[in-house]
């Protein structure tokens, strides 16, 4: 079995594939990381690109992969160090990996060539951590069982309206993707489900009030949730999510549509006026917590304060 390494890791060429092992140091993304390690069928792969270094520019190989095929392109937001198939090297090294992308560009080609077609459901889902898969962040945590997503907000944290709801139940059939968010100047950042009765109310919220949502600040929470959002869109995509029926609610009713968001579908000036007023309603929150870090609010009195601020959300 052949090899080529680089500043992600390795890749080592089979018979039918690549697989690839990300390094476990600094200086890798903490996505890839997380996911360890992947194998690519060769017949998986759409087209190859290279690009040789030259002087301190490094080569820089990637794989694009079938439509359908690729859970972390489908989850969006992904900079480029943290591309699962991108492998790069110093200038030095680009003649031996310029050879290795013939070789795969190769292999892809004679893999078509020989009828071998890869369905891009089964690739995507080969790619991401098995089910079920749970992503737990200070707000509260997700669950994707292939399914349902179980979200559950048990604190008040960020949404008087989550804290309220303390959770609520998605039916995989009524989930059109995860959407991985980036973290804003707040920091917040996290994965929303977009439903497919209306994608846009729940895209028009930030991802701290949406209750189609769970809230990520940490760069660990961050990590776990945008894997979570791969993971979901793997069997979202390829149509494998099962299209249960939702668990009833404590009132009979499937306990998603008890916590279904009503219609809030603001223009553009009405979103950037609730913009404007929840960063408000933040910046007198941490004020109110420097206030209490120094002794002139009681625990009880910041925590009715602050109730009071999110209800304003």
């Amino acid at each position: 079995m052949s090899e080529l390494s680089g500043d992600q890791g390795v890749w080592r060429f089979g018979e039918h594939g690549v697989r690839i092992e990300y390094a476990d140091k600094w200086g890798v993304h903490r996505l890839l990381r997380a996911v360890g390690a992947c194998t690519v069928p060769f017949a998986a792969v759409a087209s190859v690109d290279f690009h040789a270094g030259k002087g301190r520019r490094k080569w820089r190989l990637e794989a694009r992969l079938i439509e359908g095929a690729d859970p972390f392109l489908m989850s969006a937001g992904a900079e480029d160090d943290a591309l699962p198939f991108v492998l790069t090297g110093p200038a030095s090294g680009a003649l031996l990996a310029e050879y290795y992308a013939d070789q795969l560009r190769a292999a892809a080609d004679g893999a078509r060539l020989a009828g071998s077609a890869a369905d891009p459901g089964e690739v995507a889902r080969s790619l991401v951590p098995g089910l079920p898969f749970k992503a737990q962040t200070m707000e509260g945590e997700a669950v994707f069982d292939g399914e349902t997503v179980r979200l559950s907000w048990p604190r008040l944290m960020y949404s008087a309206e989550k804290w309220r709801q303390k959770g609520r139940i998605l039916a995989a059939e009524r989930i059109l993707r995860a959407e991985w968010q980036e973290p804003g100047i707040s920091g917040y950042g996290g994965v929303r489900f977009l439903l497919r009765e209306d994608p846009d109310v729940s895209a028009a919220l930030p991802v701290y009030r949406d209750t189609a949502a769970l809230t990520s600040m940490t760069t660990k929470e961050h990590v776990r949730v945008r894997l979570l959002a791969a993971v979901a869109n793997a069997y979202l995509a390829s149509g494998s999510a099962a299209g249960a029926a939702e668990p009833p609610g404590p009132g009979g009713e499937p306990a998603a549509l008890e916590s279904a968001p009503p219609d809030r579908r603001p223009e553009a000036a009405g979103a950037e006026a609730a913009r404007r007023d929840a960063e408000e309603v933040f910046r007198r929150i941490r004020e109110l917590g420097r206030l209490h870090e120094e002794g002139l609010l009681t625990a009880e009195e910041f925590a009715a304060k602050k109730a009071e601020l999110l209800d304003r959300l």
